[in-house]
């Protein structure tokens, strides 16, 4: 993971990454993505609900790491799969609809989160985030969770006949 020493330069990463991932899910009709199986038991629909359940993690994070304040862990003592299995809970049986406009309402309000938020802030180890800066998880929750997410989809693209 690279080093961010420019908000711009993380800012335009969220962008175009958000762009690519859209226009990836705009090329794929309703029965693609709800079609189950892309990898595991989660269709297209579920992957979309994942990277937003990970985005809103941060967006509700970023508030109080400006004004420098503790936010509890909100899944103490789980695993990252117990994690992503109860997200995958928690959304499944909402429609494709519902995802879709709640990811797009997500990623927009992490982008201004991020906005917000002063590179000094960003680039600060925090200790409840186990020193790490909290770019780092601005990263691994846009821009390289969209590209590993489109290789999942695109690579189920290249093997199925939906």
């Amino acid at each position: 993971m690279e080093t961010i020493r420019d908000k711009t330069q993380l800012l335009d990463a969220m962008r175009k990454s958000y762009a690519d991932f859209s226009a990836l899910l705009a090329s794929l009709s309703s029965e693609q993505m709800t079609t189950p199986a892309v990898n595991s038991n989660w269709s297209v629909k579920d992957n979309i609900a994942h990277l937003t359940a990970w985005q809103q993690r941060v967006v509700n994070m970023l508030p109080a790491i400006r004004e420098q304040r503790e936010l509890p862990d909100p899944t103490p003592a789980m695993t990252l799969e117990e994690i992503n299995e109860m997200y995958y809970q928690q959304f499944k049986a909402q429609s494709l609809d519902q995802i879709l406009q709640t990811f797009q309402a997500t990623s927009q309000q992490f982008i201004a989160e991020v906005e917000s938020t002063s590179i000094d802030d960003l680039t600060r180890p925090i200790a409840w985030l186990n020193e790490g800066p909290v770019w780092e998880y601005i990263v691994g929750d846009s821009y390289e969770h969209f590209q590993e997410h489109s290789a999942i989809i695109q690579n189920w693209l290249a093997h199925t006949n939906v």
